[in-house]
């Protein structure tokens, strides 16, 4: 299992959701979340996505399985993993994926490079704060 890349916050008052994002970890406070995780894998053949807490090493949910085409690599895998979870005090969470073959270029995603693409994303993170 490795992290995915999260390194942008964008949208609405984050304060009081999230004590900081750094080393693609994000530390959550008090309180009940709903979290949305996708991540995109191009040529990785199987790949899973996963919430993961690594303040008491856990997992918090499993995504969905996806798979690209075996061999040659291509193919894009789309990842989908969500949960509604209450913290009791601060932990650290990541987003991780796991595939079974690795492309060293574009394994977490194949950019667009056509003429006016907009930034390339290939993870998100959605959080709210339920209460």
């Amino acid at each position: 299992w490795n992290p995915r890349m999260l390194n942008t916050t964008v949208s609405g008052n984050l304060n009081g959701i999230y004590t900081s994002l750094s080393a693609n970890t994000v530390t959550l406070t008090t309180g009940t979340y709903y979290i949305v995780g996708v991540s995109d894998g191009w040529g990785v053949g199987r790949a899973q996505i996963r919430l993961y807490n690594t303040t008491n090493p856990a997992t918090i949910s499993s995504g969905d399985n996806a798979a690209t085409v075996a061999g040659g690599g291509t193919g894009s895998a789309f990842c989908y993993v969500s949960a509604v979870i209450a913290v009791t005090s601060a932990i650290n969470i990541q987003l991780q994926q796991n595939c079974t073959l690795t492309q060293s270029s574009v394994g977490n995603g194949l950019d667009n490079t056509f003429t006016d693409a907009e930034i390339n994303v290939y993870s998100s993170l959605e959080i709210g704060k339920l209460g």
